[in-house]
């Protein structure tokens, strides 16, 4: 939080003033990670831990395992590891993102119908 996260927030304060802190409500996201936003002043969502429903990152991720799993099964280095993911991440389409978003109202829709339960996405 103080790192990477920390930059990306402080460079964006000029395009919006207050940034708003998404997290799935994960056990790596408490403790430490509160008393931090708080300090930092920063505002929160939390949404239900493990939600793709509520996360597109997610669905990127899965993507990136399903890549993974089917065209490169013999990575044999961290290197060779990051050097994949970032030239996926990369190559991630700016259609692939916006399909992502535009998807999120259905989203909210099947996670309320579902009362927060699972839902096809």
């Amino acid at each position: 939080m103080l790192g990477p996260l920390k930059s990306f927030v402080d460079e964006s304060r000029s395009e919006i003033p207050e940034p708003i802190v998404m997290e799935d409500n994960a056990p790596v996201h408490k403790g430490v990670c509160n008393t931090t936003r708080k300090e930092l002043n920063w505002e929160t969502y939390e949404h239900p831990p493990n939600s793709p429903d509520l996360n597109p990152i997610e669905n990127i991720w899965a993507w990136m395992k399903q890549q993974i799993t089917t065209h490169h099964r013999y990575i044999s280095s961290q290197k060779e590891m990051q050097r994949i993911v970032t030239e996926m991440w990369k190559n991630f389409m700016d259609t692939q993102w916006d399909r992502l978003i535009e998807s999120m109202p259905t989203r909210m829709k099947a996670v309320i119908k579902a009362k927060g339960g699972p839902t096809r996405y």
